[in-house]
């Protein structure tokens, strides 16, 4: 089984939690955490706490993007767990998808399935401007 805690600025990740139990129905071995009012320090601390819960487990932490205090507080926490896996960029199909594989497969197999999950999930179209006749 593999574990999952998403950390996110505001209430992104609650959110993320909350919406995938709308689809889904009820979800363990997922948290997530707020850096809201909260400094890196000690929003690391408070990581730390919610990764020895799970010692037992892989751990996949999911930040909102890379290069934000969430990121920064997950690479510190990975130092002295190194056996976490970090992924950037979390979004709803990223979160569907945790869910449905957590526990098909190893830590490295589920982080490149939910890195192609998220990717594959964005589609654009762009209307062309229409030429004057």
């Amino acid at each position: 089984m593999i574990r999952c805690i998403i950390l996110t600025h505001g209430d992104l990740g609650e959110s993320l939690v909350n919406t995938a139990r709308k689809i889904i129905g009820p979800l363990e071995d997922i948290k997530a955490l707020s850096n809201e009012q909260i400094s890196i320090k000690a929003f690391a601390e408070k990581l730390e706490s919610a990764v020895k819960e799970w010692l037992d487990s892989d751990i996949i932490i999911m930040a909102d993007f890379c290069g934000g205090s969430c990121w920064y507080a997950a690479q510190a926490v990975k130092r002295t767990y190194p056996k976490i896996a970090l992924i950037a960029g979390v979004n709803l199909p990223m979160v569907i998808a945790y869910w449905y594989n957590r526990t098909a497969g190893n830590l490295n197999n589920l982080i490149k399935l939910l890195k192609d999950s998220a990717q594959k999930s964005i589609e654009t179209i762009i209307d062309q401007p229409k030429e004057a006749d």
